[in-house]
């Protein structure tokens, strides 16, 4: 039996840090290769691995790693293009006009000027066709106002998809969402404050989706968080040569695989030749829930052998999954599973 005690954690990257390492322990523990499994106690200043198992006479230490949802990159991309699309939105209120608009940037969005941007954004309005530039493309799509029948729930992946046009697993790496709206009260009852989160009529109602198209943008918006890899392996080293890293990524379906990227850690790592480890297994999971409302995760593993492997497969490759999925698939890919809905 094991007793766990957390200080707790309101922010979201470090509870995910700790929920990895009882995920990661769990999976060991339950694997029928693996006789015992023990936390290590943190001892500062020194930095220890998390936990160690005993596969088949070999102690084993395994030090998990989450890598941030958020890097600064992304946030300041969200930023410039929230900063840049404001004065549009704000044109479409005050002209009671609810529309979906459409950006694709070939250039960073802190390189646009908001002025100009909200020019060339009215001519997409007035152009079916749309604005293309070499730096953006805007179209601009008139909603069609309506009463609502039904209340609905907002927001959520149902409304985005039958109204916008927006899944998470689409092109689009972001949505700008504005509405006017009579939310529905609680009972029916209009003198009650708080209100629900269904709609029961919308007046107006703006959204931008938005994607980059920028290689060079794109490679450093997704690009992995290496340094925090390579601090895994430092760890490890001070243990034992018989050692584990997982490291655990989302994915971003509107940038499509990680492939590129892993094969470039991979090609960093020939280039080390310093780290002493048995695996390291990259888990990458994929999050969503789908417009009818089913929750969607797939986990895929990414696996590499190091010096000190003594067979070719990994104690445990998936973590939160096992090996529901069947066969691995290509590194950096995984096995191409179809949407649930």
């Amino acid at each position: 039996m094991w007793a766990f005690c957390f200080h707790p954690e309101t922010e979201l990257d470090k509870f995910d840090s700790i929920l990895f390492e009882l995920a990661c322990a769990a999976s060991y523990a339950v694997s029928p290769d693996v006789a015992f499994v023990e936390f290590i106690p943190e001892a500062p200043p020194l930095k220890t691995p998390d936990f160690f198992a005993v596969s088949r006479g070999t102690k084993y230490y395994v030090e998990c790693k989450k890598l941030s949802r958020i890097t600064e990159m992304n946030m300041n991309v969200r930023n410039h293009v929230n900063q840049i699309a404001a004065p549009f939105i704000k044109f479409l209120q005050e002209k009671d006009y609810s529309a979906v608009v459409e950006v694709n940037f070939n250039c960073d969005p802190k390189d646009l000027d908001e002025e100009i941007f909200l020019s060339n954004a009215k001519k997409s309005l007035r152009n079916s066709a749309g604005f293309y530039s070499d730096k953006v493309t805007i179209n601009t799509k008139m909603l069609r106002k309506r009463r609502l029948s039904n209340n609905q729930l907002f927001p959520s992946p149902q409304y985005y998809f039958e109204r916008y046009g927006f899944t998470v697993r689409d092109e689009w790496m972001g949505l700008i969402h504005f509405l006017i709206a009579q939310f529905a009260f609680q009972n029916g009852d209009s003198s009650e404050v708080r209100r629900s989160t269904w709609l029961e009529d919308v007046t107006w109602e703006c959204a931008i989706k938005w994607k980059i198209t920028n290689e060079q943008l794109t490679w450093r918006y997704r690009r992995l968080a290496y340094s925090t890899i390579f601090k895994g392996l430092e760890q490890l080293k001070a243990s034992s040569k018989h050692s584990i890293l997982h490291c655990w990524f989302e994915r971003e379906p509107s940038l499509g695989n990680r492939q590129r990227e892993l094969l470039d850690f991979l090609n960093r790592l020939k280039v080390n030749q310093k780290d002493e480890f048995s695996y390291i297994i990259l888990n990458e999971t994929i999050m969503d829930v789908t417009p009818k409302g089913s929750f969607d995760f797939v986990e895929h593993a990414h696996r590499i052998s190091g010096p000190t492997a003594k067979q070719l497969e990994p104690i445990v490759s998936g973590v939160f999954l096992g090996e529901t999925i069947p066969g691995i698939g290509e590194f950096g890919i995984g096995q191409i599973v179809p949407e649930i809905d």
